[in-house]
């Protein structure tokens, strides 16, 4: 609360760093697409604006008009273990 505070109060004097961009986390963005040798499969890559990177983790069926949701947790290295 106290860094709060200081920012907070610090709006006419020298910008203070936002406490919530102290520690700014990692954002990523999937993807999803068809291949572009086979219109049948899917990709999913994973992109790191930071990096200017993006990498396939996933490939799959393509489902037309399919939604997907995120509900959270993170992606660990065991990404890169499944089937390509």
């Amino acid at each position: 609360m106290f860094q709060i505070a200081n920012w907070l109060g610090a709006a006419e004097k020298d910008k203070a760093p936002c406490p919530f961009n102290v520690r700014r986390r990692q954002t990523h963005f999937f993807l999803f697409g068809e291949d572009k040798d086979d219109r049948s499969r899917g990709n999913v890559l994973r992109y790191d604006p930071r990096h200017q990177r993006a990498e396939r983790v996933a490939d799959m069926e393509v489902r037309r008009w399919a939604t997907f949701s995120i509900m959270g947790g993170e992606l660990s290295d065991s990404w890169a273990h499944f089937p390509r």
